[in-house]
């Protein structure tokens, strides 16, 4: 062995490992200057009762450690018209925004037809959205093949009728009103005809103002529920479900607030934002919207106790213990 060549040796590891230490530490700077890059996202809401959607959105980003670096642009709900909500997501994608979060099934048809009239290839991601593929978002929901991904509703209609009818058995009639020119009405309301309702009879009222579908609750026949599906168009009903519970008429809801039913077959808004989050996280991250797979918002049945006694609404206990939450 000839002298010095285990110095020499020495100094060749020494060397690589003062190299891979520099690259190290590069690539953890470079790695904090990404992770401090300013980020913006645009939100395009068409109904408040979806804000808690944006809090749940808000909530799991700060949870996976973004902070100042993170802008979310939101000007509120803009209203249900189709050209409205077009504007705002046209508005955001001029303002150069990193992604958008799309509050429903109008927001996110408006972010669509934007991006593609603008040639951008901005992400988006929705919650909610009850049928991502037949709306034409994605090609399926394991692999969207868009630039299109989020958290959708399953139709489970035929469920909360189910639900509906354990709770409330002495229903022999539905009534539900909607919007004829609300996209979601229409598409809820064509799930009926796959069901098998047996002997329990719909009546689908069509009104365009919470007044009109107030004018029909003096004809309603006792042994009739009122079912109250989303309908963004007539907004939140709530004065609705009161006056009709004041009358001694159940009112059920489907993906409704609880707060002036009986019972409800929904998801938690908040929760569903949460959700969403670790979505746009990762595409935040880098990865591609197309292989993000949409995932599912879980169902609960909830069970409001108080506004059952106020009206003198009997409702048997055994489903008090089934519900996922009671308002007592």
């Amino acid at each position: 062995m000839r002298p010095g060549k285990p110095n020499v040796w020495m100094w060749s590891a020494t060397g690589w490992a003062k190299t891979l230490l520099l690259v190290l530490v590069g690539s953890f700077l470079l790695g904090c200057k990404a992770a401090d890059k300013s980020i913006t996202i645009g939100v395009v809401n068409y109904h408040s009762d979806l804000d808690s959607a944006l809090a749940g959105l808000e909530a799991g980003l700060a949870a996976q450690g973004y902070g100042p670096e993170l802008t979310i642009i939101y000007a509120g709900s803009v209203g249900q018209s189709l050209d409205l909500v077009e504007a705002e997501a046209l508005r955001l994608l001029e303002l150069g925004v990193d992604a958008l979060y799309t509050m429903g099934t109008v927001p996110t048809l408006a972010a669509k037809n934007m991006i593609a009239a603008t040639g951008l290839s901005v992400p988006v991601v929705f919650a909610p959205v009850i049928d991502p593929v037949s709306e034409g978002f994605v090609y399926s929901l394991a692999e969207p093949g868009t630039g299109i991904t989020g958290v959708h509703n399953a139709n489970l209609v035929g469920k909360s009728i189910e639900w509906l009818q354990m709770i409330l058995p002495d229903t022999r009639h539905l009534i539900t009103f909607y919007h004829p020119d609300d996209i979601i009405s229409e598409s809820l309301l064509a799930s009926f005809n796959d069901l098998d309702l047996g002997e329990l009879a719909l009546s689908a009222v069509s009104v365009r103002s919470a007044e009109e579908a107030m004018q029909h609750l003096s004809l309603i026949a006792p042994d009739t529920t009122l079912l109250v599906m989303p309908t963004p168009r007539l907004g939140g009903l709530q004065l609705l479900q009161e006056s009709a519970l004041s009358l001694g008429l159940p009112v059920f809801g489907y993906n409704a607030p609880v707060d002036h039913a009986l019972a409800s077959f929904t998801v938690n808004w908040f929760e569903q934002g949460q959700q969403a989050s670790y979505l746009m996280g990762r595409i935040l991250s880098g990865a591609d919207p197309a292989i993000v797979s949409v995932e599912a918002a879980e169902s609960r049945l909830l069970i409001n106790q108080a506004n059952a006694r106020k009206n003198r609404i009997p409702i048997d206990h055994r489903w008090l213990t089934l519900a996922h939450e009671v308002v007592w």
